[in-house]
C-alpha cells in the first residue's frame, strides 16, 4: 500500500469502503498542523471532539478521517518531544 494513502481501519466490523475513498496522508497532516496552529495542546482534544460530532451525526467516513488528523496531531507532538541525554523520549 502507499504511505501516502491509509485506509480506515476503525471499524470493527467491515464496512463498504466508496470507491473513490482515498486519504490522502499529506491533506491530513497537513490538516493536523492547521488544527495545532489554532488551538495549540488543546489541538488532539478538538479534533476528538469533531471526529465525535460526526460520529452522532452519520457520517462515518468524515469520522474517520478526524480520527486520522488526531492521530496526526498525537505523532506531530511525539515527535516535537524533547531529548533528553541525546534519547528520544
Amino acid at each position: 500500500m502507499n504511505s501516502l494513502v491509509r485506509e480506515c481501519r476503525a471499524c470493527t466490523q467491515p464496512c463498504r469502503r466508496a470507491a473513490n475513498d482515498l486519504t490522502d496522508m499529506i491533506k491530513i497532516r497537513d490538516a493536523a498542523a492547521r488544527f495545532i496552529d489554532r488551538f495549540g495542546t488543546r489541538a488532539g482534544e478538538e479534533a476528538a471532539r469533531r471526529a465525535d460530532e460526526l460520529l452522532d451525526a452519520g457520517d462515518v467516513q468524515a469520522r474517520v478521517r478526524w480520527q486520522l488528523i488526531d492521530r496526526e496531531i498525537d505523532e506531530i507532538f511525539r515527535n516535537l518531544s524533547p531529548v533528553a541525554d541525546g534519547v528520544p523520549q
